[in-house]
């Protein structure tokens, strides 16, 4: 947990305020920071660490990259992703 602690830390410095990471459109790192800030999402819900708590332009940015029109119909939610974590988590 303290490496994802780090590195929610870092996002938040990365993030600078800025729309998106690139600027004001969404680029390649927002995409993949982006499927793993669900993940991310799901640990603080289910672990109820509140890793996001400590970032709240990341949290801003999350909420902005999940609302745009590029990615909205494609993220599967927390719920879904908690859901089939549970799953691999009962095969493995």
């Amino acid at each position: 947990m303290a490496e994802v602690e780090e590195g929610v830390v870092m996002l938040e410095k990365l993030s600078k305020g800025k729309a998106f990471f690139g600027g004001d459109n969404i680029g390649y790192l927002d995409i993949v920071i982006g499927s793993v800030f669900e993940w991310i999402k799901v640990i603080d819900k289910c672990t109820e660490t509140q890793l996001l708590s400590q970032a709240p332009c990341l949290l801003e940015w999350g909420a902005r990259f999940s609302s745009h029109e590029a990615v909205k119909d494609v993220l599967p939610g927390v719920a879904k992703l908690a859901g089939f974590g549970l799953k691999l988590k009962a095969k493995i």
